[in-house]
């Protein structure tokens, strides 16, 4: 999922990533795939419908950079429950006046009953 940052350490606008309804057990976020660049940023992770979105983590999303960027993936220290059929939506700024963008997958993993 590519994701436009806001700018001037102002909040983009939340994009969906796991859409409401899409994963029918509860699950847990256990990290993301992120390829970003070399400008100092931050993502916040939310759940909820829109609008209502409660912050689920707040992470740095810069790294030492090259011409092609850099790809990291990070594995959350504790699992993030999350409620079945909930929307999971992210949202990312940076310090510049130009906006630039990233690209995330959510790492996840259904919670099994029994």
């Amino acid at each position: 999922m590519k994701v436009q940052s806001g700018t001037n350490w102002n909040w983009g606008g939340w994009v969906d990533i796991i859409p409401s309804g899409s994963i029918k057990p509860d699950f847990l976020i256990v990290g993301i795939h992120l390829w970003t660049n070399d400008i100092d940023g931050a993502i916040e992770l939310g759940a909820g419908s829109k609008g209502s979105e409660a912050i689920l983590a707040h992470l740095p999303s810069s790294g030492s950079a090259g011409f092609q960027g850099f790809k990291m993936i990070i594995f959350f220290p504790s699992a993030l429950r999350v409620k079945a059929g909930s929307r999971v939506a992210l949202r990312y700024t940076v310090g510049t006046s130009t906006p630039v963008s990233i690209r995330i997958k959510v790492l996840y993993q259904e919670v099994l009953s029994g």
